[in-house]
Order: structure tokens, then C-alpha cells, then sequence
């Protein structure tokens, strides 16, 4: 019934009081109870309500021992709120209360949920908090609930930031310090909504996180990928931030055009010149390439995009040649028609010209003979035109009825002089080719060398250094008997063979004898003697 009590077995009331105003405390961790010395409790009040500073029911901040505000009238008495919360949202232990993305205001155990800092990050000073998780332990998002990948989510206490605005400038009142009002220089609010002008320069709240090309708060805005996969990116498709400047990559510097030369609106800064459609104006390059990089063609003195990223001779937009894949087309021409001298030929590396190093332009039309094919009637491809009656036909050959090309090399690369195509390889074959020489000639005395196998690649490596030193080797009256004998019959002489042999056995009885008395390298030697006379016996007797 009303007015009822339930009797306890605590000596303390509901504010931790006993009848002699004695406070009594309990350890939160073990939930021992300890009777402490003073008389009044944590929040300063006697066991009989009256604060000890101000001497009243309520603290300096308008507060009662039960935690309820109470407001100060023009009269200046106190009126109680029957609330715990004052004119500003705020307890007296500085907390508020918070709101999830559907505006609960209660935990997962059905409690308010009280924080140290409001919806926004604020504490009750002021103070802003930086968010560290995109989601707390009680479920408790930030206000921006549809940009799932926004930053701002979640605010903690111990993450204090020492600031009173937060990452978008705006204060615990909702303004920005940028602009001094409750917009930014962008025209969001606090709650990352857009304000839009009407037809009367009036500000209105769209209610949505986009702006009209679709940028938020956190100058950020969705994009697809090449593979159709959206992405929440500082910058749009064309590589441009919300403040209209070009940010191709991170190290890179900002700057107001891109690599095209076009800026945020598709406008180019090297030409003023439009083309008007019947829609819209789009700026093109002095090449016919809009910002997209889409080539436009005339047809009846109109431009007509082409949807093609390559015009007709297939360039593109940033110079690149659609066959190569580089600045330079299959000739070593680039856009601009002009020869550039590869860095391989460091004489003229660097230097770029008209016609290539044949002489031909980038037509394919000769300097001197004015036709497709030079004065040997080779054409820029190296292909050689036959004649034919009084006309000149290309043949699908690149050698002339003499067996030379456009370089008037042969197929092994020597000229008609009997020069090698590179005279640094030539040098370095014919020394090569001369120390198989020299070793073939040691194997004819030392039969632990092979003769012949040496020969044979010393004959190779002239015939692609110099014509003079194969013809003499191949002719030499000793030494190219050993190149012929194999080469016509894989078989060696009898004498070779006999001379052989014996030198073998000599030389290793030699060594097994006199040089040593290990056992161990005399059975060695042994053996080798045996292997080195079966491998030279192997082959067959040239009679």
C-alpha cells in the first residue's frame, strides 16, 4: 500500500548515509562496504542534503544529492527540472546522453547510454574527441549511418584530441571556423547534410549526404573501378579533388590541369577554341582529343566523336602509338612525324630529324628518290622491289639478287668488303676463336686436350667474324684436314689416332711414376689413360 517501507539489513540509506550522517563507501571491485571519516559524500553533500560549499539542497551547479538539475528562475530561486540532465543535456558526473543511427538512446541491457561526449564528439568542455573504431561495444555508430565508409564514427574519452573543433571545423554548437556559420566552405553542416540555394538564394537542407556532383563531407564521393567495383575515393574518375585540383598520386603535387592539360570542367588551358554541339560546348585539344581522351572527326565540316581513344594515324591523347604501345611507332617516328635516335646509338642519341637513318620520312617516302624505295630499292620496312618491265614491284623478300639487305649486309651479317655487321663482336669472336685455335693445335701434343672439337669452334666463330681466317683455316694443309676429315666422314686418321694414344700413355705412366706415390692417383691416372684411349679409339679410322 502507499506509503509502505521494505525493511533492509544496511545500516545506510539510498546516499550511503547511516542515521549519525556518517558516509559509508563501497569497492566497486570487491563490493566491501567501508565506512569513511567525513560526513558528506562524493558530491560534497551532507547526510542531510545541504552541500557543504554552497550550504543549500544543491550544488554550484544546480544540482540536488540525487543528481537532479535545478534550474535558477529570473527570481533567482531554484525550481526542480525533475530531470538529471541540465539546460545543456549534461549529468552532474559530465556525461550525456548519446544516440544510435536509429536515435535509441538506450544500451544493449535496456539502460540509458550515457558518455563522456555527445552525438558529435564533444565533451561537456568543449573538447573534441577523434574516433579510433567504426563501431563501439554498445552498438553505437556516428550520425552519418549511410556513408558506411566515413571515418568519424565512434568517440572515447581517453582519446582526447585538444581541440574544440572536430575534423570537419565544426564546433560543439555546430559552427565551422572556416566560414563562421553552421555550413562549410561547401555548404555541409555538421550533420554532413547539403544546403542547396533555391531560385530565391535561399538555403535549404537537401537532406542527403551528396552534394549535386555527388561529393560528402569527407571530400570524398563513390566511384567505379575498371571492374565496375565501387569505391568511396578522394577523387573522382578523372583524377580531380571537390576543390577541383588534379591529385594523380600521393607523392605527387596537386595542380589545376592534368596530364592532358585539361582542368575540372574538361577545359583546356593551351587552346580557347570550342566545339559547339547541339547540347553542350566540349573543349578539345589541338589534336581533336576531349577530356575523355575520345578522338573527334570531321565529316562535312562538322567534329563528330569517334568513340576511338586513337585518331587515324593511332595516336593517343598522351602521344602514345596504338601498335607499339610507346611514343615512338613501329619506325621510330613519333606524333609529331619526327625520327628520334634510340639510345643504343650513342653517337646520335638524343637527336631527332625528319628521316630516319635510311633516309626515309614518315610516309615512307625516300628523300633523294622520292619513292617508297631508296636508291638500292629497298623500302622503309627493308623489303627490296623488283624490277619488273619499266615498274619497280615489292618483293616479300629483304635481300636483293646479290643475297644483300637494306644495310647491304648478307644473311651472315658481313658487307661486300668482308666486314662483320658489328665490328666490337667481330673483334671478340675472332680472339675467341683464335684461343680454340691455339688449344686445338696443344691437343695434337697433349692428348688430354680434344683436337678436333676445338677446331671445329674455332671455324664456327670465323665464319661469323671473319671471312679471311675461315678460308684460311678450312684450307690450312694440317690443321683443316682435321675440319674436313669430320665434317666429310666424322672419322679421324690413323696417324692422329696412333699419335694420340701414345701421348696419352706416355704422358699419365709419366705422372703415375715419377710425379707421385699416392696409390690413390696412380689408379687415377690409370683410369683416365683408359677413358682418354677408348673415347679416341671410338670414332672411325679415316684410311
Amino acid at each position: 500500500m502507499d506509503g509502505s517501507r521494505r525493511k533492509t539489513d544496511r545500516v545506510y540509506n539510498e546516499q550511503m548515509f547511516d542515521r549519525k550522517g556518517y558516509l559509508y563507501e563501497i569497492d566497486k571491485l570487491t563490493g566491501k562496504v567501508t565506512k569513511k571519516g567525513q560526513t558528506y559524500n562524493e558530491y560534497g553533500f551532507l547526510s542531510n542534503g545541504i552541500h557543504h560549499k554552497t550550504r543549500t539542497f544543491i550544488d554550484p551547479e544546480g544540482y540536488d544529492i540525487n543528481g537532479i538539475w535545478h534550474k535558477r528562475g529570473y527570481d533567482g530561486k531554484y525550481t526542480s527540472t525533475g530531470s538529471i540532465f541540465n539546460d545543456k543535456g549534461w549529468t552532474r558526473d559530465k556525461k550525456t546522453l548519446r544516440h544510435n543511427v536509429y536515435g535509441v538512446t538506450v544500451n544493449k541491457n535496456g539502460e540509458p547510454f550515457l558518455d563522456f561526449v555527445d552525438d558529435y564528439g564533444f565533451d561537456y568542455r568543449g573538447r573534441y574527441h577523434k574516433p579510433v573504431d567504426p563501431i563501439d561495444k554498445d552498438g553505437f555508430v556516428e550520425f552519418h549511418k549511410d556513408i558506411i565508409m566515413y571515418t568519424d564514427q565512434l568517440y572515447y574519452q581517453n582519446n582526447l584530441h585538444g581541440t574544440h573543433y572536430d575534423i570537419h571545423h565544426f564546433d560543439r554548437y555546430g559552427i565551422c571556423s572556416k566560414t563562421g556559420t553552421f555550413l562549410n566552405e561547401y555548404n555541409f553542416d555538421r550533420n554532413g547534410y547539403f544546403w542547396k540555394e533555391d531560385d530565391n538564394g535561399e538555403l535549404y537542407n537537401t537532406y542527403s549526404y551528396f552534394n549535386d556532383e555527388g561529393w560528402t563531407i569527407d571530400k570524398k564521393k563513390f566511384i567505379k573501378n575498371q571492374f565496375g567495383e565501387l569505391l568511396y575515393s578522394s577523387a573522382n574518375e578523372r583524377g580531380f579533388t571537390i576543390d577541383r585540383l588534379y591529385k594523380p598520386s600521393l607523392r605527387s603535387q596537386s595542380k589545376k590541369y592534368d596530364e592532358n592539360g585539361f582542368d575540372y570542367l574538361g577545359i583546356i588551358f593551351t587552346s580557347n577554341e570550342t566545339m559547339v554541339t547541339s547540347d553542350e560546348v566540349i573543349f578539345l585539344d589541338e589534336n581533336n582529343f576531349d577530356r575523355d581522351g575520345y578522338w573527334w572527326k570531321e565529316e562535312n565540316g562538322q567534329l563528330i566523336r569517334t568513340n576511338s581513344l586513337f585518331d587515324s594515324e593511332g595516336w593517343s591523347i598522351r602521344h602514345v602509338n596504338k601498335e607499339t604501345n610507346t611514343h615512338k611507332d613501329i619506325h621510330g617516328f613519333d606524333y609529331l612525324h619526327l625520327y628520334r635516335y634510340p639510345s643504343q646509338d650513342r653517337r646520335k642519341e638524343g637527336r631527332i630529324s625528319e628521316y630516319d637513318p635510311h633516309g626515309f620520312n614518315y610516309l615512307g617516302i625516300h628523300r633523294v628518290t622520292g619513292k617508297p624505295y631508296n636508291k638500292n630499292y629497298f623500302d622503309i620496312d627493308g623489303y627490296w622491289y623488283k624490277k619488273e618491265g619499266s615498274e619497280y614491284v615489292k618483293t616479300d623478300s629483304k635481300f636483293d639478287e646479290r643475297g644483300y639487305d637494306i644495310n647491304r649486309r648478307n644473311k651472315y651479317g658481313f658487307t661486300q668488303n668482308g666486314y662483320y655487321k658489328k665490328t666490337r663482336m667481330k673483334y671478340l669472336l675472332i680472339i675467341l676463336g683464335s684461343i680454340c685455335l691455339a688449344l686445338g693445335v696443344i691437343g695434337i701434343f697433349l692428348p688430354l686436350l680434344p683436337t678436333t672439337p676445338f677446331l671445329l669452334l674455332a671455324a664456327a666463330l670465323y665464319v661469323r667474324s671473319s671471312e679471311k681466317l675461315y678460308q684460311w683455316l678450312i684450307h690450312q694443309k694440317y690443321l683443316g684436314e682435321y675440319i674436313r676429315n669430320f665434317r666429310e666422314h666424322k672419322a679421324i686418321p690413323l696417324r692422329a689416332k696412333i699419335i694420340s694414344v701414345s701421348l696419352v700413355w706416355i704422358t699419365l705412366t709419366y705422372c703415375a711414376i715419377i710425379l707421385t706415390d699416392e696409390i690413390w692417383l696412380k689408379v687415377f691416372f690409370l683410369i683416365l689413360a683408359i677413358s682418354v684411349t677408348w673415347h679416341i679409339l671410338s670414332y672411325k679410322t679415316l684410311k
